[in-house]
């Protein structure tokens, strides 16, 4: 009770090649190749041999981590794109660290939060234009680290071209094209003909030209 006269414990651990424990209860776990249960005891010193006891996880450190989108395991320092305008603008990212039996744990943090907002679970979600790096960063003291470039745009839904549809051997005619929405973050075009040899077309302004046939 918190009256007993001499409250001091005995500190003691079920494996001491597990972890060790100090006098003050200080536990340093020892290096595991998988993970590993140990049971803490704490002995009252006064005879009366009341204990307490408390089990411990110990896992192995992380020696690798993997990202995955969707399944597909992601590069380090790998470019995402979220669409503002699309019916869910976020991306789920899962960690993977292995040994299988390390500790699962990462935290996540966005570089700009008001751009990209990331959740514990790795959850992004996009909230206005802009680029933003999330950073995960294993939490079991290696402190690996791996990171992503996020682009959060309006990305285009729509291109439509307008123009003359035919044009004579040897002679140039100029196509245009509406990008839509309008909000679009990026309306730039690059232009391709299927076959330059019968008409090749300007990669950045659209103007073709028509190649002698026969």
């Amino acid at each position: 009770p918190e009256t007993a006269d001499n409250k001091s414990v005995e500190w003691s651990v079920s494996d001491t090649s597990v972890a060790s424990i100090s006098s003050k209860g200080i536990i340093k776990a020892a290096e595991v190749s998988e993970k590993r249960t140990v049971t803490v005891t704490a002995t009252a010193k006064d005879g009366s041999d009341i204990s307490a006891s408390y089990e411990i996880e110990v896992y192995p450190l992380v020696e690798q981590v993997r990202i995955l989108k969707d399944g597909q395991v992601l590069e380090n320092k790998a470019d995402l794109t979220i669409d503002l305008a699309s019916e869910t603008n976020s991306i789920q990212l899962t960690a993977e660290n292995y040994p299988a039996d390390s500790l699962q744990k990462m935290t996540w943090k966005s570089s700009a939060k008001r751009v990209a907002d990331v959740d514990e679970f790795g959850l992004i979600t996009g909230l206005r234009e802009g680029k933003a790096v999330i950073t995960a960063t294993t939490l079991d003291g290696t402190r690996k680290v791996i990171s992503f470039n996020v682009n959060v745009s309006n990305l285009v839904k729509e291109v439509m071209i307008s123009g003359n549809s035919s044009v004579a051997a040897e002679q140039k005619l100029k196509l245009s094209a509406i990008v839509l929405p309008e909000d679009a973050s990026d309306k730039k075009l690059t232009w391709e003909s299927s076959d330059d040899t019968i008409a090749r077309v300007n990669k950045n302004n659209g103007e073709v030209t028509a190649r002698k046939v026969d």
